[in-house]
């Protein structure tokens, strides 16, 4: 079994099992699975043509998402901006 699947105390395999644990609770976006991955992989994906490809392509679509999540916050700030403007 994979240690990031563990709660701290069920890791046993030396890795560092309370913070890849603690990483992947509910509360962190998935990113935070993302970055330990690449902590732990990182080398051999960067070793790996196709695994830097799929890497890379990953890379853009999170990126692409963060730009339309970013757009729609942009978008409800100005709402809030404006609906705060009509109060005063």
């Amino acid at each position: 079994m994979d240690c990031v699947l563990l709660r701290p105390a069920q890791c046993s395999s030396g890795c560092s099992g309370p913070q890849l644990c603690h990483s992947l609770s509910p509360a962190h976006p998935p990113q935070a699975l993302l970055r330990v991955t690449l902590q732990v992989h990182g080398e051999t994906i960067a070793e790996h043509a196709e695994l830097r490809e799929r890497a890379q392509r990953a890379q853009q679509r999170l990126s692409a998402t963060w730009r339309r999540l970013d757009g729609l916050l942009q978008s409800t700030r100005c709402m809030v901006g404006f609906l705060g403007n009509l109060q005063a």
